[in-house]
């Protein structure tokens, strides 16, 4: 159909649709006029002036700045003048930076999530990538398990030989006060750790497999923030978890320590708790295996978990109650999940040593006096105030500066920080946002925290661990201040320019977390080189065999022992400890019950050169065998380590006991001196300690009995010195004669 000529428009048809006024022509069509309006318009008036038609000139140009050439043309519309291109790279920094200062606008709504498919799943994937990464290297470089880590690799072991593992390592939960032993929760570390440790071995695996614990804690945590609020609440919370590695020193990434293991974990545990309660039902399997791994791994961390669980079963109760969607098959799976993550424990409980009655004994117990509510909010502002506890690095062996007080400026700011954040939950609670679940647990943990806190006595306070919340407490009280300003900042300026602000701080936040792994000295690093050098000393001079493992010195106890002992049982040898209360942390089948007479045992000996303690070992050892001895240089300063690996036989130790027993017994001897006692007392003791794996318990009381005469035998002499040796064995042998006789039927 050919258009009207323009000279003579067509008048409007009562049938067909009125021309809108505000049509533009385009490039395919000529201009057509503005049909007359059937009824008459207005005439125009000062105020109200007639639009001029567009030319088709310019409708052109539109037209093709908007198909996508690479080139924008001028505006050449009349009364404006030309645009100017827009900027491009350093240029484009000033108009951004006044952009970002400028409001952007004044609703009380906040801007909606931020939300990408690849981007959130880039941004988990990074998160997890972290720890793995500074696991890798710990384990390329040549970190050796010790101490508890090498306790912990022991365990893993036993596991993968067939032993059932119903709890954790032991506490020190007798020093609260009860003296009532106890074990940490659950064994389900060592459960995760054990596919690594059979890949990859004792050391490299016991790495590995804590990194991998630790990615999938940084990687949860990170995309339930961006699942729920967006990924400017994912960046800030991977920038959490980088400034607190930082703090705590970039060992944690993989070190497998109970009270290291699960402090990421623990943040993260909060985070899915908050989305739970959120509504989020879909993600209670993945609560239950998380809460379930945060209150297995350490005695610090149940004052923290168990709260977060009977805050998800009572929602979990009132959202059945009110028939709100709660998907059938997450029920199901987190009660199976539950069920067999919990199934050891509960077989301990019932069929085994009762552990979780002793750590509910422990802490009930009237006998366990704590410092008070005043030390524990001293320890909340010193986690909060700037620099806030986890975002100051402690050292490799960490310091006693969470003990000190924090001054009166960092009291003052700290109490000012603490009044923002109730504040912030108060706004977040009245505006009913997203963010409320998280902010009403974080009050919640802080309180159960601070509570904790002022149970512990003066021993417990000294250990970091028993007050690792400080760290994790001051994180995520940070991190509800951040997403709170976040969540306010975009009423005022776009959410892709505080995006990128967050990404720039988180990526500060994780290179400093990062790097501390080459700025921070690790706990016993100066040993590692020390227990490989005695594995290979041993290896040589020893064949595969039972050896009775007894330690001499600090170092020796916590620090070298373990992996020596760890190490000796890998290459084949059956290596039985007798250490006392420490006896349980090794295994029943491990601790000795009683051995052939004939058992050699290895003496590992640490002691400081030149000091008192060292001459001490080297003269109760005068006549054992020195198979293996290294030196190190402790993280702490002072001099040198000595380490020796002495091999007692019993025969030895027999021939000693027998001659002090007889040099006693015999009436006619002459006296000897407190000196010659002395020495007496210092063998036979030592001696002692090797055969005592070989006797039963009224044994070994029969001869401690009768080594405890010559102390007295000393005092005795000081004050009287006319005594005479017969008159002393008369009154102090009589008791020790069951000692003499154990001696002479052992060692005949």
């Amino acid at each position: 159909m050919t258009p009207d000529p323009p000279s003579k428009p067509k008048p409007p048809s009562k049938t067909q649709p009125k021309a809108s006024p505000k049509a533009r022509p385009t490039s395919r069509q000529p201009a057509r006029p503005q049909p007359k309006p059937p009824t008459s318009k207005p005439r125009p008036t000062s105020k109200q002036q007639p639009k001029q038609q567009a030319k088709p000139k310019e409708a052109g140009a539109r037209t093709a700045r908007s198909s996508g050439s690479t080139r924008s043309t001028p505006s050449t519309r009349p009364g404006r003048p030309a645009r100017r291109p827009r900027p491009t790279g350093l240029a484009a920094v000033g108009p951004w930076l006044r952009r970002l200062g400028r409001p952007r606008r004044r609703s009380d709504e906040p801007a909606p999530p931020i939300h990408d498919k690849q981007r959130d799943r880039a941004l988990v994937v990074v998160a997890a990538l972290i720890p793995i990464a500074v696991g890798a290297a710990a384990a390329i470089s040549g970190w050796r398990a010790t101490g508890d880590n090498a306790l912990i690799g022991l365990r893993v072991s036993d596991l993968l030989r067939g032993h059932l593992l119903t709890s954790g390592l032991p506490t020190t939960g007798e020093n609260f006060g009860t003296g009532i032993t106890s074990n940490h929760p659950g064994p389900l570390g060592f459960y995760l750790l054990a596919p690594f440790r059979l890949v990859y071995g004792v050391n490299a695996g016991l790495a590995l497999g804590a990194a991998a614990i630790n990615a999938a804690a940084w990687g949860i945590g990170v995309w339930v923030m961006t699942r729920r609020h967006g990924q400017i609440a994912g960046v800030l919370t991977l920038g959490i978890f980088g400034v607190l590695a930082y703090g705590l020193g970039a060992h944690i990434l993989y070190d497998p320590i109970s009270s290291n293991i699960a402090a990421f974990a623990s943040v993260t545990l909060v985070i899915v708790t908050a989305a739970v309660i959120g509504g989020d039902w879909k993600l209670l399997p993945v609560f239950v295996v998380v809460a379930s791994y945060v209150i297995q791994a350490h005695l610090t961390y149940v004052a923290l978990g168990v709260p977060l669980v009977l805050v998800v079963a009572v929602a979990l109760v009132v959202a059945l109650a009110k028939k709100q969607p709660v998907p059938l098959r997450s029920l199901l799976i987190s009660l199976g999940v539950g069920l067999v993550l919990w199934a050891p424990v509960f077989w301990d409980q019932f069929f085994g040593t009762g552990n979780i009655s002793s750590i509910i004994r422990t802490f009930t117990s009237e006998d366990a006096g704590g410092k008070g509510f005043g030390f524990a909010f001293g320890r909340l502002v010193h986690s909060v105030s700037p620099v806030p506890m986890f975002a100051r690095p402690t050292g490799p062996i960490g310091n006693l500066g969470f003990l000190e007080a924090a001054g009166g400026v960092r009291t003052a700011i700290g109490v000012v920080l603490l009044l923002a954040f109730a504040a912030a939950v108060w706004h977040l609670w009245r505006t009913r946002s997203a963010y409320r679940p998280l902010a009403g647990l974080v009050v919640l943990v802080v309180l159960a925290s601070v509570y904790s806190a002022s149970q512990l006595p003066d021993p417990a306070t000294v250990k970091a661990a028993n007050l690792r919340w400080m760290w994790t407490g001051g994180a995520l009280v940070w991190l509800v201040l951040l997403v709170v300003a976040a969540d306010l900042a975009t009423r005022w300026w776009r959410a892709a320019d505080l995006l990128a602000v967050a990404a720039c701080l988180a990526v500060l936040g994780v290179l400093a977390g990062a790097t501390s792994y080459w700025t921070v000295e690790v706990r016993d690093e100066p040993a590692f080189r020390a227990v490989d050098t005695l594995v290979s000393q041993v290896n040589e001079k020893l064949e595969p065999g039972t050896f009775i493992v007894k330690y001499q010195g600090e170092d020796a106890l916590l620090n070298v022992g373990p992996p020596l002992v760890t190490d000796l049982i890998d290459d084949g040898f059956d290596a039985r400890v007798s250490l006392g209360p420490f006896d349980r942390a090794y295994g029943d089948h491990i601790v000795t019950k009683r051995l052939p007479q004939n058992t050699p045992a290895l003496f590992i000996a640490t002691g400081a050169e030149g000091s008192d303690a060292l001459k001490d070992i080297e003269a109760s050892r005068a006549t054992d065998e020195v198979i293996a001895e290294t030196r190190f240089d402790p993280l702490t300063g002072g001099p040198p380590v000595i380490v020796r690996v002495y091999l007692a036989k019993v025969e030895v130790a027999c021939e000693r006991l027998t001659g002090l027993a007889k040099e006693l017994a015999d009436p006619n001897g002459e006296r000897p001196g407190a000196e010659v006692l002395e020495d007496m007392n210092t063998l036979a003791s030592a001696r002692l300690t090797t055969i005592a794996p070989t006797l039963t318990p009224e044994e070994l009381a029969s001869i401690q009995q009768l080594l405890a005469q010559i102390p007295a035998m000393q005092q005795q002499f000081t004050e009287n010195p006319e005594l005479t040796l017969q008159e002393l064995q008369v009154e102090n042998l009589q008791s020790a004669i069951d000692g003499i006789q154990v001696l002479v039927d052992l060692c005949s």
